[in-house]
């Protein structure tokens, strides 16, 4: 008997090129919209933001809209930034404001894959946000389903469980300037 497929990484390039491909089928206006509901506009590799918590070590992935809150990918010395971790930053949030959601941008894409991404709660209410994602069972927007479909994406099993462990394993891998 064979072993599962593991799942190809999805990098930053595999993104782009979905966003690319989404924006031909819908046209510029309606693809900046979608993304923009989903709390998913892409900001790859722009400039860290100005904000009190804002990580020296990571590089911006999107934005959510959501008071400032924004994805990033983790950089190491062991890996390059294609792969993530990567972790909410909520400026808004003074006591939490680093969560990490994904060990890779492959398992962050899925976190939100049926409730889109604006997870700029998560910080203040987690639970609600990890009851909402864990009660959806389907896309909820035309755009999640087409990533779904391109990059064979699936719901977290055990939300709350997992976010647990990926806080263990890279929160303190953090660096914050002064």
């Amino acid at each position: 008997m064979s072993e599962p497929e593991t799942p190809k990484p999805i990098e930053i390039d595999d993104l782009l090129s979905f966003e690319q491909t989404y924006r031909e089928k819908v046209g510029d206006e309606s693809c900046d919209e979608a993304f923009y509901r989903i709390g998913l506009t892409l900001e790859l590799g722009s400039e860290l933001r100005d904000c009190w918590c804002e990580p020296i070590n990571v590089v911006t992935l999107a934005d959510t809209h959501m008071d400032g809150a924004h994805f990033a990918l983790m950089r190491s010395e062991d890996e390059p930034v294609l792969y993530g971790p990567v972790v909410l930053v909520a400026p808004d949030s003074s006591e939490r404001p680093h969560v990490i959601v994904g060990d890779s941008l492959r398992e962050f894409l899925c976190l939100g894959c049926y409730t889109g991404y604006n997870f700029g709660e998560l910080p203040h209410n987690p639970e609600v946000v990890i009851k909402s994602i864990e009660q959806a069972t389907e896309p909820r927007h035309e755009l999640l389903s087409d990533l779904c479909e391109r990059f064979e994406l699936a719901p977290w099993i055990g939300v709350a469980a997992r976010l647990v462990e990926l806080q263990d394993l890279y929160l303190d891998d953090l660096v914050v300037g002064d």
